[in-house]
């Protein structure tokens, strides 16, 4: 079927959905095996989202480790957090990138016949798309297959490769017409054009697209970019220390922003350093803190040690201990009580 044609089918614009707050890329817990944990391990993660202030869940996202994961595996955590979410506030934004496009538009019709309130897609990265146009065009084949839904073009060229400048997208796939493109989970705002390119597109077309951050240590940029919504791997832990931090880049001094942005940093470092090369410090915090147990990172991650676990509770417990704003969140307090 013609592109124009898989456009025309999703029918009349969805409206723009304008996601404020924080939005979680959640864990996908494992079994000591390797395999899905049971539908508990979820509802614990929904659990500590709602204590820690947190309303929005990606699910499958890089965070997530997406592709990972089987075809079935994705849809059962799809199915679940759906089936849990609305018990605790949450709203489900599933993620459909995949290396097939077949594979891409059953996850979006899925994540539509499941009743999610948003899809985010990224591109394939294997076969990586040669042009702008090339990429807009594959967007609109997988946003056709799930008209009802706001459709995010997920950017993290970290990962994936794909570098073209956002707002070269966006009219790309306004050339074509994709009624329910709702805007960008921007998560390269560290590399060229970055912010300049993510500010060009929410002012585009009289700021019809939203751009959603995707970077939660550079949060105090991103509120003073426009940025209202936050998707990040932290707030799966630290939800409540973030809202801290945008709460206070929103109605405070630089200088205040500053000094609790440079919190939620110095929690990044305090498992990024503690861990070996490989090993998934940012997953088995929750584990070791006493928090929802997510199980280890999948292979090709290097299974964490006992050393590597010791180490990295102790680096979460010097965290706790270096600020009474630390002090007071969640993590910490769970952490003292173990």
């Amino acid at each position: 079927m013609a592109i124009m044609a898989l456009a025309a089918v999703a029918g009349v614009a969805v409206a723009p959905l304008r996601i404020e707050g924080l939005v979680a890329a959640t864990f996908t817990p494992f079994s000591p095996n390797g395999t899905l944990a049971g539908v508990d391990a979820v509802e614990a993660q929904a659990d500590w989202l709602q204590k820690t202030g947190v309303r929005w869940a990606f699910v499958s996202g890089t965070t997530g480790e997406s592709v990972k994961l089987s075809f079935n595996e994705r849809k059962e955590q799809a199915e679940r957090w759906m089936s849990i979410g609305s018990k605790y506030n949450i709203s489900i934004i599933v993620h459909t990138g995949t290396d097939s496009i077949i594979e891409s538009i059953e996850h979006t019709k899925h994540a539509e016949s499941i009743g999610a309130k948003a899809v985010g897609w990224m591109p394939p990265v294997f076969f990586k798309p040669a042009t702008v146009d090339a990429l807009a065009a594959t967007l609109a084949e997988v946003a056709a297959a799930a008209p009802s839904l706001p459709f995010y073009y997920y950017h993290i060229p970290s990962m994936t490769g794909v570098t073209f400048p956002i707002l070269d997208l966006v009219k790309a796939i306004e050339r074509i017409g994709v009624p329910n493109f709702a805007g960008v989970k921007y998560t390269g705002l560290y590399t060229f054009p970055g912010f300049m390119d993510a500010r060009r597109v929410m002012v585009h077309n009289g700021g019809k697209y939203e751009v959603l951050s995707g970077r939660e240590d550079m949060m105090l940029e991103g509120v003073a970019a426009g940025c209202k919504g936050f998707v990040g791997s932290q707030f799966n832990h630290a939800g409540d220390l973030y809202n801290k931090v945008r709460s206070t880049c929103m109605t405070q001094s630089p200088e205040e922003a500053r000094k609790v942005q440079m919190i939620g940093d110095d929690l990044l470092a305090a498992w990024g350093d503690a861990v070996s090369t490989g090993v998934n410090g940012n997953k088995n915090l929750l584990n070791v803190v006493g928090g929802p147990n997510v199980g280890d990172g999948r292979r090709p991650d290097v299974p964490a040690s006992a050393d590597d676990l010791k180490k990295l509770k102790e680096g979460i417990q010097g965290w706790c201990d270096a600020s009474s704003t630390a002090q007071e969140t969640l993590i910490c307090r769970t952490l003292a009580s173990h």
